[in-house]
């Protein structure tokens, strides 16, 4: 399976995750069959609230799942209507929700459990 985590920074499995999926400065790939690891830059980052669609760019890289610490209900819509299942992670580090997702302690993300926009508060 191919999982996409937004990240601020290019380091592999150490980057941190971002709290805003669609102003990521990079998309971490992860496929979970063969380990491999790639990073892209989100060309979508600078962009009014609601105006980004990383859905295409992702769809294009076959991803099956996104793992984030929130996303918008457009966005989460977008992504289901894409057949990408969505979770939510609290971890710091790609590594870290990697595990979890490997250890089956994510829960999938509903449009009724979305962010209310970019000035939420993370636990």
């Amino acid at each position: 399976m191919k999982i996409c985590i937004p990240t601020a920074s290019n380091q592999g499995k150490e980057s941190r995750l971002f709290d805003h999926f669609g102003s990521a400065p990079y998309f971490t790939l992860y496929h979970s069959d063969t380990g491999e690891l790639e990073i892209v830059s989100n060309q979508n980052e600078h962009h009014a609230h609601g105006q980004c669609n990383p859905v295409s760019m992702i769809s294009s890289h076959h991803v099956e799942a996104v793992i984030c610490r929130g996303m918008g209900r457009r966005a989460i819509l977008a992504l289901q209507n894409a057949g990408i299942t969505v979770y939510l992670s609290r971890s710091v580090t790609a590594e870290e929700c990697l595990r979890e997702f490997e250890e089956n302690k994510l829960a999938v993300i509903t449009p009724e459990e979305a962010c209310p926009g970019h000035s939420h508060p993370h636990s």
